[in-house]
């Protein structure tokens, strides 16, 4: 696959994917979004009673749900203010390049719940919106898998909540606001409710 049109879009062999998706998984560890994103959004998955195996997979997916924003310009992903509109339509195309890049390797949709499914399902649904607004697909309601819906959340509060090239980490409280008042509109009422409920409660400390 080449994704390149000279445009802000970079090219990477067919061949590369494989070692590409590990370089990913290994640099959204280090930088913290992927793996806050996952574990978040496992923890809501717990919290609407999803356990043992999907759970594991809804982390993993959450992990590398950005994945085709390796075919993008950092140029463009860390530029610091207002993306131009030319801009913005390259970045909305990171979805559909990461499911790209799965297929190539044999992760896809299936009618089962498996590992391959739920990362395919997030890796190109979690920017769809509950009001069908939203993309690659504009997909609305149930129509979004429910596993997308979850990271959906789980990815735009973190994003709001740490400091990124365009704008300044929003204190916990105000982001948790902004999810309350976009449930219905971006976000599943169902999987905001679990969120809220999670955020309330005591945080354990650890030993």
């Amino acid at each position: 696959m080449s994704a390149s049109n000279g445009g802000g879009l970079l090219p990477l062999p067919m061949v590369g994917i494989p070692t590409a998706l590990q370089g990913h998984v290994t640099r959204g560890a280090r930088d913290g979004h992927g793996r806050r994103v996952g574990a978040l959004a496992a923890r809501i998955a717990a919290q609407l009673g999803i356990r043992g195996a999907a759970r594991s997979h809804i982390d993993l997916a959450g992990s590398v749900h950005d994945v085709g924003k390796l075919w993008i310009s950092s140029d463009i992903l860390d530029k610091p203010g207002p993306l131009t509109p030319d801009e913005m339509d390259i970045v909305r195309q990171h979805p559909v390049l990461g499911a790209l890049a799965l297929t190539a390797i044999g992760i896809t949709h299936a009618r089962s719940v498996t590992a391959a499914t739920i990362v395919y399902d997030v890796v190109l649904s979690h920017h769809e919106r509950w009001d069908g607004a939203g993309y690659p697909h504009r997909r609305a309601s149930t129509d979004i898998p429910f596993v997308a819906r979850i990271v959906a959340v789980a990815d735009v509060f973190d994003a709001m909540t740490h400091v990124r090239s365009y704008h300044p980490a929003m204190p916990p409280a105000e982001a948790e606001r902004v999810i309350t008042q976009e449930s219905g509109k971006m976000f599943d009422p169902t999987v905001v409710h679990a969120f809220l409920a999670l955020q309330r409660q005591p945080i354990r400390r650890r030993r």
